[in-house]
């Protein structure tokens, strides 16, 4: 009986805890223009960054060590680039480790030429992450 509680507590908290990690290899940093109520992006920036999505958190091994606490599922979305590729969204509102309010967003396209993306969106600032799923990983979302 005991080895049965034990294997049904440690079923529930490998469930409970579970993780799903995406590694971006490419990101770029856009700002938010008044003017032309735009974002311009600049340069591409390569580096290998590993993003860890947990039930109400995500943390990126990043130089900036970025942790943003979930405090509102926001939801699914479905929509349509300017290239005519349509995609699935999802977003959530957060805190990031300093306090401020940010929206994070994974969006991922129905198309194999494109990447899919995380985004981290301040008022005047967003950091897009991107990264591909292999068909064989099994969080393929």
């Amino acid at each position: 009986m005991k080895k049965i509680l034990l294997f049904a507590l440690l079923f529930v908290s490998t469930v409970a805890f579970s993780q799903t990690q995406r590694v971006s290899t490419r990101n770029e940093i856009g700002e938010w223009s008044e003017i032309t109520k735009k974002w311009f992006y600049g340069d591409m920036n390569y580096a290998s960054i590993t993003i860890t999505f947990g039930k109400n958190y995500v943390s990126m091994d990043n130089r900036a060590e970025s942790y943003y606490q979930i405090f509102e599922d926001q939801g699914e979305d479905n929509g349509t680039n300017r290239q005519g590729i349509s995609y699935t969204s999802h977003s959530w509102r957060a805190y990031d480790k300093s306090g401020r309010k940010c929206i994070l967003s994974m969006i991922r396209y129905n198309n194999d030429t494109y990447e899919n993306l995380f985004t981290v969106m301040y008022d005047d600032v967003i950091f897009r992450y991107y990264y591909s799923i292999k068909s064989t990983d099994k969080f393929n979302q």
